[in-house]
C-alpha cells in the first residue's frame, strides 16, 4: 500500500510517469537523406527542445521584410534537431562523416571537413542544402516526425497498461 501519492519507494508517480515517458521517447531518430548528394549524406535528427520551438515561433511571426526570419527559424530548427551527419556506404551502412569515427553535426568541423568557407551552424546548413526550399521541406519532414513520434509515445507508453476496471 502506498500512502499518499507515492509508489511506495519514496518517490511521487508523477516522477515515475514522467521519467517512464523520458525513456519511451529519448531515443526516437529519423534519418533524412540531404537532396543532391545522390543518396550518400543522411542527417540524424532527434527531438527539439520547446525552447527551440519557440524561437522558431517568434522567427515565424516577425520573419522582416525579405522573411529571411521564415528561413533563419526552420535552420535553427535543423541545427536543434541534428543528432549526427552520416555518410551512406556501397552496401548501404551509414556511418559518421567523419574519417575519425566522432559524431559530427553542423559546426565548424564539419564545414572544414567539407572544405566550407563557412563559420556558423547556420551557415554550415545553408551551404550543404544549397537551397532554401530544400531547407525548408527537410525541415517540414522533421518538424511532422516529431509530432508523430511524440504521439507514437504517448500510444506506446499507454498501450503497456491494461485497461482500468473498477
Amino acid at each position: 500500500m502506498t500512502d499518499n501519492g507515492t509508489n511506495g519507494a519514496g518517490a511521487s508517480h508523477l516522477d515515475f510517469l514522467r521519467a517512464r515517458h523520458a525513456a519511451l521517447t529519448k531515443d526516437r531518430t529519423l534519418d533524412l537523406e540531404v537532396p543532391g548528394y545522390a543518396h550518400r549524406l543522411v542527417i540524424r535528427y532527434g527531438r527539439v527542445p520547446w525552447s527551440v520551438v519557440g524561437r522558431a515561433q517568434e522567427l515565424f511571426a516577425n520573419p522582416g521584410p525579405d522573411h529571411e526570419g521564415t528561413l533563419l527559424a526552420q535552420v535553427d530548427f535543423l541545427v536543434a534537431a541534428c543528432r549526427e551527419v552520416l555518410v551512406r556506404d556501397d552496401d548501404g551502412t551509414l556511418k559518421s562523416i567523419d574519417p575519425s569515427g566522432e559524431p559530427r553535426r553542423f559546426d565548424p568541423t564539419l564545414a572544414e571537413l567539407l572544405r566550407f568557407d563557412t563559420k556558423t551552424a547556420r551557415e554550415v546548413v545553408r551551404e550543404l542544402f544549397r537551397n532554401d526550399p530544400a531547407v525548408a521541406v527537410q525541415a517540414g519532414e522533421v518538424m511532422s516526425w516529431s509530432v508523430n513520434a511524440e504521439e507514437d509515445a504517448a500510444e506506446e507508453f499507454m498501450g503497456e497498461s491494461g485497461p482500468v476496471v473498477k
